[in-house]
């Protein structure tokens, strides 16, 4: 039976990461060959990516037998089993070391097509093959020996090309709708830091800017638009620094003079193990969060009946869920696609009418670094931080005049309902890749199947 070696283009296209005392934390400088570690694999795509650390040139040179270049797939050895991404040729790196966790295939592509290879690795075969050879001593972990032998029963070298562009054509609109959303975000972003943050309107104003765009910032383009907005800066800065007519508040202030809430998710006597159930109504915890929303991967859920009876808990449209506990500044904002879920035990829910402060305005404020630096200080416990709902009740809030938060509000909430349809548009992509990859890599279905199928997911 081919291995993986075999189909590959030899053993010598797999390769391991340095021994431990041949790469560790001092070996690590500001700038040179970068280091693909666990982090780099995680969230983004197919792709490696995020920060990177590096070692010199010259330590490079004495790990040359741990380099990785661009086109090769790093498989994870240790920690989360199950990793697998590819190293992209637009990062400006001609090299990579890969860490002691991580494995890299160079793949002869006379031999093998490399993104078939990728969803193979991917596959519920090649999974359950590592769960069936997994070593469990100490942290569990496989090696290069597992990933060489690892059975590889491939169709030919034209089906793969076709079985990988089939499965690769949904990954490419995910990617393009993903980095269409890190572009919207960084317009909403730069409009919230401007405004509310640097007070550049008004700063523009006080430095002899008449042109209404240029007052804006230039964020906004239309000069009509510019003139209904830039009525709304005051042109000078009160005794406290702040745009004339605005001021200081706490989230709490405006809870109780609005009628804003900050509650706490259901404590574990509300709500058992014995609750969840396989499918349902999603519970919202730490870890389905990111710092700009909602993390793909697995959820937890309760029947209709258990979310009837938590029904104080329940996520409303405009409300934001916030992680509570472990790495403090995760959160979301409910969208269409996610009022009805249920706010978990670990997560606070916060819950404003318009009125007092628009979502999208909260949303950004809790965004900005000062206020996550603010909110971390003051979590309690050095080993898990746990945040209460008091300590947020207190966090400093801007509070201008709301003129200019409907503004803000009516701007950001197009941007943010396009990042939401992409979102969802994600998912079932997502959903339909993850269909066709078994099914595709066994025969189960024919490649014209797969086009249909995958027509219909686009």
């Amino acid at each position: 039976m081919d291995t993986i070696a075999d189909r590959v283009g030899g053993k010598r296209r797999i390769i391991g990461g340095p021994f431990g005392s041949n790469l560790t934390q001092k070996d690590y400088v500001s700038h040179g060959v970068p280091v693909i570690r666990g982090t780099n694999m995680e969230h983004h795509g197919r792709w490696i990516g995020g920060e990177f650390v590096f070692v010199s040139d010259d330590k490079a040179r004495n790990l040359k037998a741990n380099v990785a270049r661009p086109g090769d797939i790093v498989v994870t050895q240790r920690g989360t089993l199950g990793q697998v991404s590819i190293i992209p040729d637009d990062l400006g790196h001609a090299l990579y070391i890969i860490s002691q966790s991580q494995m890299a295939i160079a793949i002869d592509d006379e031999c093998a097509d490399p993104l078939f290879v990728y969803y193979f690795l991917r596959s519920q075969t090649f999974n359950e093959y590592v769960g069936n050879t997994t070593i469990q001593t100490g942290v569990p972990h496989i090696n290069l020996g597992i990933l060489r032998d690892a059975p590889a029963i491939w169709p030919s070298l034209s089906e793969q090309q076709e079985i990988a562009k089939v499965l690769g054509s949904l990954d490419d609109q995910i990617e393009l709708n993903r980095r269409m959303n890190e572009t919207l975000e960084a317009i909403a972003q730069a409009i919230f830091r401007d405004w509310f943050v640097d007070f550049g309107p008004t700063r523009r104003k006080l430095d002899g800017a008449t042109d209404l765009v240029e007052i804006m910032g230039g964020l906004l383009p239309d000069g009509e638009r510019a003139r209904s907005l830039a009525d709304l800066f005051p042109a000078k800065l009160g005794d406290a620094g702040l745009p004339e007519g605005w001021r200081d508040t706490t989230l709490g202030t405006v809870a109780k003079d609005f009628g804003g809430t900050i509650q706490t998710g259901p404590f574990g006597s509300q709500l058992h193990q014995s609750d969840y159930t396989v499918s349902g109504n999603p519970v919202v915890m730490p870890a389905n969060l990111t710092y700009s929303g909602f993390r793909e991967g697995d959820f937890s859920y309760v029947s209709s009946q258990t979310t009837e009876r938590l029904s104080k808990h329940r996520l409303d449209l405009g409300d934001i869920v916030y992680g509570r506990r472990g790495d403090i500044g995760r959160k979301a904002l409910i969208g269409k696609n996610n009022a009805g879920w249920l706010c978990g035990t670990g997560c606070l829910k916060l819950s404003f009418p318009s009125k007092a402060i628009p979502p999208e305005y909260l949303y950004y404020w809790l965004d900005q670094q000062n206020t996550v630096d603010w909110i971390r200080s003051r979590a309690i416990g050095a080993t898990m931080p746990n945040l209460n709902t008091s300590t947020l009740g207190e966090l400093p809030l801007l509070s201008p005049p709301y003129p200019t938060l409907l503004a803000f509000e009516e701007i950001v909430k197009d941007l943010l309902a396009l990042q939401e349809e992409n979102d969802q548009q994600n998912r079932t992509l997502a959903a339909t890749r993850d269909l066709l990859l078994p099914q595709l890599m066994s025969g189960e279905i024919c490649l014209a199947e797969a086009e249909g199928l995958l027509e219909a997911a686009q």
